[in-house]
């Protein structure tokens, strides 16, 4: 049910507000909900047009940001909530606009899970699993934090909690020099960082775009870069999603790229979704013509008796 794009807006964001039906349920069973609308093709789907915002939207990816204030502080929610966060499509979102002091509050609520340390590695860096999740916080939501006047971009560049750092590389324009800078200090942190940055895709920055795919390393971040790539060119129809390196051409043919699996779930449920409701069509069809032809004989019966 969660990942039918066309089931109200408003049953989504009760879901992540945690309010009315789901108030009262155990953090199991609500996050084993959230967990399920990740699948749901709405929340990558912004039905603006030229006469109105799609205001319900905007409100849904509000209330998404807010599940990383209320959800419970556990290994499971992070699993969940970094799951869901990192199938948005960064070129369609639409992030809400959040100040430093919450952004630093949010990072300093999950900085508790960091303690802990049940994960070794993260998917895309070299950092936990539980650390990394504060750097893709900081990476979609923390463009806000700068905007409040109290703060420039720049002053985030030598802050000692890498997550803030994330926020500076996600912003910034950088020329190579600088990115070689960043990369010496945070390694793979920065090169996902910049999967997050869309400064490198103009064809003034080619030398930038060089610089991150020959540094790119691993399975997982090769599919994340080209997954951006393919966002990328759905706004801008003109970029080429195939690497224009010979190192990253061969780590591209070498993983047999394919969409991840949240996406081929995805598309799996949207053909499931239209199958089902094809033949829900025809039997109601045929319901129907079987009840007209029921009266049809029943007229004629009464006529002709």
């Amino acid at each position: 049910m969660f990942t039918n794009p066309n089931i109200p807006d408003r049953l989504l964001e009760t879901l992540y507000t945690r309010t009315e039906v789901f108030a009262n349920l155990k953090d199991r069973v609500w996050l084993y909900i959230v967990e399920a609308s990740r699948f749901n093709p709405r929340l990558n789907l912004d039905k603006s047009n030229d006469y109105s915002p799609d205001l319900r939207f905007r409100g849904l990816h509000n209330d998404i940001f807010g599940l990383t204030e209320i959800a419970p502080v556990s290994v499971n929610s992070l699993l969940i909530l970094s799951s869901l966060i990192g199938n948005l499509d960064l070129n369609i979102i639409d992030r809400p606009n959040v100040s430093f002091k919450k952004i630093n509050s949010v990072l300093a609520r999950w900085k508790d899970l960091v303690k802990e340390k049940k994960f070794s590695d993260g998917y895309y860096t070299h950092l936990s699993l539980e650390e990394e999740f504060r750097c893709l916080i900081a990476l979609i939501y923390g463009q806000g934090s700068y905007w409040d006047s109290k703060n420039k971009l720049y002053e985030f560049i030598n802050n000692e909690d890498i997550a803030l750092r994330c926020i500076y590389y996600a912003n910034a324009e950088m020329n190579v020099k600088e990115m070689e800078v960043a990369f010496k200090l945070d390694d793979s942190v920065f090169i996902y960082a910049m999967l997050h940055n869309d400064k490198w895709i103009y064809d003034t920055h080619k030398h930038q775009r060089i610089f991150l795919e020959e540094h790119i390393w691993g399975g997982e971040v090769i599919k994340k870069y080209m997954q951006r790539c393919e966002q990328i060119q759905k706004k801008f129809k003109t970029f080429d999603t195939y690497p224009i390196t010979d190192i990253m051409r061969d780590l591209y043919k070498e993983s047999n790229y394919a969409p991840n699996k949240f996406e081929f779930n995805t598309v799996l449920l949207e053909d499931i979704n239209r199958d089902l409701i094809k033949r829900v069509d025809k039997i109601i069809k045929k319901i129907l013509g079987l009840f007209f032809f029921i009266i049809i004989l029943l007229c004629i019966n009464f006529f002709f008796k």
